[in-house]
C-alpha cells in the first residue's frame, strides 16, 4: 500500500473506532450527538488499545492485529452499551424520585441547547469548523511524506511504540536498560501507536501523525461538548474556535507530543465530574464514565497524577459543600461514589502494573525531600518561576528564547481572551456559587498553583532550562479547562438552565 492509503486506513479506523465507543457509552439520546460521541470516543479509543496492549504483552503475548483489535473494540462497545443504558434508567428513576420530593415551582425539563439553531448561531458553527481545518493544515507537516516529530516523539513516543510492537520479550530489562527515553513514561500514547502499526500491518511511517491529528480533533470535540454542555452552543463554537486556532495547539500536534491527549483527557474528566454536580440526574454523565476518564489522567503522562489530585480534591471539596446545602440535597445514585471508583480501577490498575512490573526510578527525583528543603525557601526559585508563567501569558513578552518574536506568536489570542471572559464572570459575582462553576474554578487555580509549586521545587538541573523547555507545553495540558471555567462562570446560565 501506499503512503496515502495507508493513512487513510489509520484515519477511517481511528474515527470509526472513536464514535463507536463514544456512541455506545454516553447515555439516552441527548446524550449521543456526533460532537459528544466523538470526544468521547477518542478518550475512550485510545484508553482501550493501550491497556489492551500492555495487558497482551505483560500476559507473554504480542500486540494484537487487526481482527483482535476490532474483537475487543466491538465486546468494549457491547459492555459499554450496556453500561450506558443501566446508568441511564438509573438517572430516570432518580429523576423522578426527586420531581416527587421537589417543592416549589417545577424546573423546567432538560433541553438540548443546539436545538432549533437561529441563523445565527448555524453561521457560528463555521467558525470552528474552520479553525480545525486549519489546525489539521498547519499540524500535518503535509510535505513532508515521512514526519518524524521533535526528538521527544521520537526519542520517547515513537521509539516506545515500536519497542512495544516488535515484542523484544524481556520486558522489565528492556525499559531498565533505557533503550526507550524516559522509560518511566506511562504507555497510553505509545501503546495506542503500537495498536495502530499492528492494525495496518507494519511501521508506517504516518501513523504518529494520524494519532497525534486524532488527539487534536478530539481536544476540539471536547471544547464544543464540555462548553456547551455547561454554557450553550454559541459560547462553545466560540471557545472550541479560540482552542483550534491556539498556534501552540498546531506546534505540539506536529511535534507528535502527549501534550494534546492530556488536554483532552483532563478537559473530559473534569466536565464529567462537573456533570456530576447538577441537581437533575438527567443532566449528569455516568459516574463510571467520569472516573474512567480521571483514571485515565496519570496513564497518560506522569504530570497527570498531580493533575488527579488536584480534580479529585475539587470534587470531594464541591460536594462536601453541596450536600450542606438544600440546593444540594438533591437525592443521589446510592453507588455514586462507588462508580466513580470502580470507573477509575481500570486505568488506575494498568497504570500500578507498569511501574511495578516495568517502569524504573526516575533518578532526576531519587532526592526529592532534600530538593524541596532547599528550593521552597528561597525566594529566588519564586521570583524566576514567576517570571516564566508571566512570559507565557503575556502576548507581549519577549520570545527570542524560543526563536520568536512575542509570546503572541506561540499563543496568540488565548491567555488574553480567557482572561477577559473570567474578568466578565466575576464582576457578575458568579465565582463562588456552590456548583459546576466553584468545581471549576477550584481544578483551574489548582492546577496552575501545582504546576508553580513544580517549577518552584523542580530537581532539574536547571530552573531555567525547566521552564524554557517545558512551561508551555504544561500550559496547554490546562487552557482548555482554564477556557470552561471561564466560559461557565461569564454566561448568563442559572443552576436550573437547561443548557447545564
Amino acid at each position: 500500500m501506499t503512503f496515502a492509503q495507508t493513512q487513510i486506513i489509520e484515519w477511517l479506523g481511528l474515527a470509526g473506532g472513536a464514535l463507536l465507543l463514544g456512541r455506545c457509552a454516553l447515555p439516552g439520546a441527548r446524550q449521543r450527538s456526533w460532537i459528544d460521541a466523538g470526544a468521547w470516543g477518542f478518550v475512550l479509543l485510545p484508553l482501550l488499545l493501550s491497556s489492551t496492549v500492555f495487558a497482551a504483552l505483560l500476559l507473554g503475548g504480542s500486540v494484537p492485529g487487526p481482527l483482535g483489535t476490532t474483537a475487543v473494540v466491538l465486546v468494549a462497545a457491547a459492555l459499554l452499551r450496556a453500561l450506558a443504558r443501566r446508568s441511564a434508567r438509573a438517572a430516570d428513576a432518580l429523576a423522578l424520585n426527586s420531581q416527587e420530593q421537589a417543592v416549589g415551582p417545577k424546573e423546567p425539563a432538560p433541553c438540548d441547547p443546539a436545538t432549533s439553531p437561529s441563523p445565527l448561531r448555524r453561521a457560528l458553527w463555521l467558525l470552528p469548523l474552520a479553525a480545525a481545518a486549519m489546525a489539521v493544515w498547519a499540524a500535518g507537516d503535509w510535505g513532508d511524506p515521512i514526519p518524524g516529530g521533535s526528538w521527544d516523539s521520537m526519542a520517547i513516543w515513537n521509539t516506545g511504540a515500536r519497542v512495544l510492537v516488535r515484542g523484544y520479550g524481556d520486558w522489565p530489562a528492556l525499559f531498565s536498560d533505557r533503550v526507550i527515553g524516559h522509560p518511566d513514561y506511562p504507555l497510553m500514547v505509545p501503546a495506542t501507536l503500537a495498536s495502530v502499526w499492528s492494525a495496518v500491518g507494519g511501521e508506517s511511517p504516518t501513523a504518529p501523525r494520524s494519532v497525534a491529528l486524532a488527539f487534536l480533533l478530539g481536544l476540539g470535540l471536547m471544547t464544543l461538548s464540555s462548553v456547551r454542555r455547561f454554557c450553550g452552543s454559541t459560547c462553545a463554537a466560540l471557545a472550541a474556535t479560540l482552542v483550534l486556532g491556539t498556534p501552540i495547539l498546531a506546534e505540539m500536534v506536529r511535534a507528535q507530543l502527549a501534550d494534546t491527549a492530556l488536554a483532552l483527557v483532563l478537559l473530559a474528566a473534569v466536565s464529567a465530574l462537573a456533570s456530576r454536580l447538577s441537581p437533575d440526574p438527567r443532566r449528569r454523565l455516568p459516574a463510571w464514565l467520569a472516573g474512567l476518564a480521571w483514571g485515565a489522567l496519570p496513564w497518560c503522562k506522569n504530570e497527570g497524577a498531580v493533575l488527579a489530585l488536584v480534580v479529585a480534591a475539587a470534587f470531594v471539596l464541591c460536594r462536601w459543600l453541596q450536600r450542606r446545602t438544600q440546593a444540594g440535597a438533591q437525592p443521589r445514585a446510592p453507588g455514586d461514589l462507588l462508580a466513580l471508583a470502580a470507573g477509575a480501577a481500570l486505568p488506575l490498575a494498568v497504570l500500578v502494573a507498569f511501574k511495578m512490573a516495568w517502569a524504573p526510578d526516575d533518578p532526576m527525583f531519587s532526592d526529592v525531600g532534600t530538593t524541596l528543603l532547599t528550593h521552597l525557601p528561597d525566594p529566588s526559585r519564586w521570583a524566576h518561576a514567576a517570571r516564566g508563567f508571566a512570559d507565557q501569558l503575556n502576548p507581549w513578552a519577549d520570545g527570542s528564547t524560543w526563536g520568536l518574536e512575542t509570546s503572541f506568536d506561540r499563543w496568540g489570542y488565548a491567555w488574553p481572551a480567557t482572561g477577559l471572559v473570567a474578568l466578565i464572570g466575576l464582576l457578575r459575582g458568579r465565582l463562588f456559587r456552590r456548583d459546576h462553576r466553584l468545581f471549576l474554578g477550584l481544578v483551574a487555580v489548582g492546577c496552575l498553583a501545582a504546576y508553580f509549586a513544580v517549577y518552584v521545587t523542580t530537581p532539574a538541573r536547571s530552573q531555567t532550562w525547566h521552564i524554557e523547555t517545558s512551561l508551555f507545553r504544561l500550559l496547554l495540558q490546562i487552557f482548555p479547562t482554564v477556557l470552561l471555567w471561564a466560559c461557565a462562570i461569564a454566561t448568563a446560565k442559572s443552576d436550573t438552565d437547561p443548557a447545564l
